[in-house]
C-alpha cells in the first residue's frame, strides 16, 4: 500500500482468488479502522482542550430520526454506493467512462442552461453541446488514445485531489459548523479520517476491482455503527 501510495498507477494486481482478496480487504480494513480511531481520539482531545466543540452531526441527526434497520440499510448500503460511484468508479481508464462523463455533463449542462437562461439561449446551448457529441462521436477513438496518454501522467494528481474530494465533501456532516471561525484551520484533521479512507478504498477499487472498494467501504461504515449501537445508553447520549 505504501509503495502504491507514492506513487498512485492505474495498474491492477494480478490477483484471481476471491479468498486472497478477501484476505487483503480484511487487512486493509483493519488499518483504516486503527487510523480512524487514533484520528478520532485526536479530535476528542481537541474538544477536551476546548478547541472546538461540535454539538449537531448529520449522522447523529440521521440515528434519532430513522429506525435502525432504516439507518443501516441508508448508512452501510446505500450511501457507501452512491460514494463509490462518484469517487471511485472513475479511478480506472476506460473510454467508455469518458463517454459516459461526456454524456453526464451535457445533460447537466443542458439542465443548467434551461433553469438560468432565456428558452432562446438555452437552444443556442442545446445546439452547441449536441454539435460538441456529434464531434465526440466521430473522433472518439482519437480523443480516447490523447486522454489515455495524459491520464498516466496525470493519474496521481487525479487520485489523490478525489480522495480529498472524498473527505472534504464530509465536512458537511458538522452541520453547525462556523466557516467564519478559526475551527477552518481543524478541517484537515476532522477531514482526515475520510481523506485516509478514500486512499485506501481508492486502493482496493484500483487493484482488486469497484465492488472490492465497495466492500470496504460498506464495512468500514458497518462496524463504526454497529459500534456506536451497541454502546449506546440511549440515542441522546
Amino acid at each position: 500500500i505504501w509503495q502504491f501510495l507514492k506513487n498512485p498507477k492505474d495498474q491492477p494486481a494480478a490477483v484471481d482468488s476471491r479468498s486472497v482478496k478477501l484476505r487483503i480487504l480484511l487487512y486493509v480494513l483493519l488499518l483504516n479502522m486503527m487510523l480512524t480511531f487514533a484520528f478520532i481520539g485526536v479530535m476528542q482531545l481537541i474538544k477536551l482542550m476546548g478547541w472546538y466543540v461540535n454539538s449537531n452531526h448529520s449522522v447523529l441527526e440521521m440515528m434519532r430520526s430513522l429506525p435502525i434497520w432504516a439507518f443501516l440499510l441508508l448508512g452501510v448500503l446505500a450511501v457507501p454506493l452512491l460514494e463509490e460511484l462518484v469517487f471511485r468508479y472513475g479511478l480506472r481508464f476506460k473510454s467508455g467512462y469518458m463517454a459516459l462523463l461526456a454524456v453526464v455533463a451535457s445533460i447537466a449542462l443542458s439542465s443548467v442552461a434551461y433553469s438560468q437562461l432565456p428558452l432562446a439561449g438555452a437552444i443556442g446551448v442545446w445546439i452547441i453541446i449536441a454539435m460538441a457529441l456529434v464531434l465526440y462521436a466521430l473522433n472518439a477513438d482519437k480523443i480516447a488514445g490523447f486522454l489515455k496518454k495524459v491520464w498516466s501522467r496525470v493519474y496521481g494528481v487525479f487520485f489523490y485531489f478525489m480522495a480529498f474530494a472524498f473527505g472534504l465533501i464530509h465536512i458537511t456532516n458538522f452541520t453547525d459548523f462556523d466557516y467564519a471561525s478559526a475551527a477552518v484551520l481543524l478541517i484537515p484533521i476532522l477531514i482526515a479520517p475520510q481523506v485516509i479512507g478514500g486512499m485506501l478504498m481508492g486502493y482496493m477499487r484500483l487493484k482488486y476491482g469497484f465492488r472490492w472498494g465497495y466492500f470496504m467501504h460498506a464495512g468500514h461504515n458497518a462496524l463504526l455503527f454497529g459500534l456506536a449501537f451497541a454502546t449506546m445508553g440511549t440515542l441522546e447520549e
